[in-house]
């Protein structure tokens, strides 16, 4: 599959080239719902491109957009693995998508909780105990719920993600924004980091990553 990956202004997609045959070669990287035709709707300004970055892998690209959303795509299918935040896109991360498709169990469940509790009662009633334990459970859910997304709104971006690192271990995701927000976040959970942001002392330009140190410097608009 292709090596290199560009963004274009006022554009959303991304697109794939190889750099051996010096054309494109591979999917455009969109999001399911935009339209590739310039003769539909196209996507709206909020998730135009402002920002790009390769894993050291090769086998993602992360793209960051006017609306401070960042997408993950797989460079080989062109298909979304989802997006920082991670609601932006999808309440479920691509694990927990696959296992509720095929009907196994994730954490959090509170549906299969009460289908299991419903098969119980069909089968000659429900113990008070099952009963109290399902709502605990529920309660329990809606309170990290509840705190997943205040963690998650004081990390998001509020504006342009101007740029996007990842460290070699495909471990952490670093994005700079024009809201003056540095933030870390989890690679595969698309959770930010306990510590983020990190208040800029002014909007964030540009972010340079050398991958062999882990050192990064950010440019910034003062």
């Amino acid at each position: 599959w292709g090596d290199l990956v560009t963004i274009h202004r006022d554009h959303a997609m991304a697109y794939v080239w190889s750099t051996k045959r010096g054309a494109q070669s591979g999917p455009v990287l969109r999001q399911p719902h935009w339209n590739i035709s310039a003769m539909k709707e196209r996507p709206p300004r909020s998730a135009h491109a402002t920002s790009l970055a390769i894993s050291s892998c090769g086998n993602f690209a992360l793209v960051g957009t006017v609306g401070g959303v960042v997408y993950k795509y797989n460079l080989q299918s062109g298909l979304p693995r989802g997006s920082f935040p991670r609601d932006a896109a999808s309440s479920l991360t691509s694990e927990e998508e696959r296992r509720r498709r095929k009907g196994l169990k994730f954490a959090g469940d509170v549906g299969r909780t009460m289908r299991v509790l419903e098969k119980k009662a069909g089968k000659g009633g429900t113990m008070p105990s099952d009963v109290d334990k399902a709502e605990r459970d529920r309660l329990n859910y809606l309170d990290a719920e509840a705190k997943r997304k205040a963690v998650i709104g004081r990390a998001s971006h509020d504006g342009a993600v101007v740029g996007i690192a990842i460290d070699s271990l495909n471990r952490t995701v670093v994005t700079a924004g024009m809201d003056s927000k540095l933030v870390l976040w989890n690679f595969t959970t698309h959770m930010p980091h306990k510590k983020s942001p990190i208040l800029l002392p002014s909007p964030a330009t540009k972010l340079a990553h050398v991958r062999d140190s882990d050192l990064a410097a950010i440019a910034m608009k003062d």
